[in-house]
């Protein structure tokens, strides 16, 4: 489902068949994983295109994309692998690995990923070198996001970030929701959330929290554009 910043309702791009495992939308075209496949599809309608297969992908939030490639995770023998495959389709590269990985984030230069095991957020380079830790004590992920020079990643009722440049560790900053989030996003002024039965925002300054959807079925798997709000329910079943 989608909805917009100013809450007009909801609308249907992929159905409900589709167990939607992870997907973001940039330049126009939504790009998701079913936990075996690769596709993008325009999100205006249209016909869906099989990037990659066999990745063995799990849990929502963990891709993200960027001017050339998406970064998704995959289940590798024994272990979690970060990976990435060109935005038309191609070889699957793998780019680092752990015994659990929650979240992926990348900006110009690098990879981010949570390690849940050891509870820290990693970082290496896209053209290879040394795993660094950004932060410790990180033990909620799946989404994590870099925005203007920021990394977020969710917390106990709440969105913290540290920055991109360091020094790391860094000890994150708070912004507090009031609800736990099974998902997020984040705009130029605004943290977009879903709790639950409930979409919403809040200002990345503070502020009043303003609904945008109630009464969902268990929404998560949350993304956005420039004006929509894009969720998907945790089960498939009638609205």
């Amino acid at each position: 489902g989608s909805n917009s910043f100013t809450a007009d309702g909801p609308c249907l791009i992929v159905s409900n068949d589709l167990a939607v495992s992870a997907y973001t939308v940039i330049d126009g075209k939504l790009y998701l994983s079913d936990r075996e496949k690769l596709l993008s599809v325009p999100v205006s309608g249209g016909f869906t295109t099989v990037l990659a297969d066999g990745l063995a992908g799990d849990a929502e939030g963990k891709i993200a994309v960027d001017a050339n490639h998406v970064y998704l995770l995959a289940n590798g023998d024994g272990s979690d692998e970060v990976v990435r495959v060109p935005l038309t389709g191609g070889t699957v590269e793998i780019l680092a690995s752990a015994g659990s990985i929650d979240g992926i984030a990348v900006d110009d230069d690098n990879i981010f990923w949570l390690d849940a095991w050891a509870g820290e957020l990693r970082t290496t380079p896209k053209l290879g070198g040394p795993v660094a830790t950004a932060a410790t004590n990180v033990y909620v992920g799946d989404r994590m996001i870099v925005r203007d020079g920021y990394l977020y990643f969710p917390g106990s009722q709440a969105i913290n970030r540290i920055p991109l440049g360091g020094p790391f560790p860094a000890s994150p900053a708070s912004i507090p929701l009031g609800y736990y989030p099974t998902d997020f996003a984040v705009g130029p002024s605004d943290v977009f959330f879903a709790s639950t039965e409930l979409v919403a925002r809040i200002p990345l300054s503070g502020g009043g929290l303003v609904e945008l959807a109630t009464g969902q079925k268990s929404a998560e798997v949350l993304t956005i554009d420039d004006s929509w709000v894009y969720y998907a329910p945790s089960y498939a079943g009638p609205p």
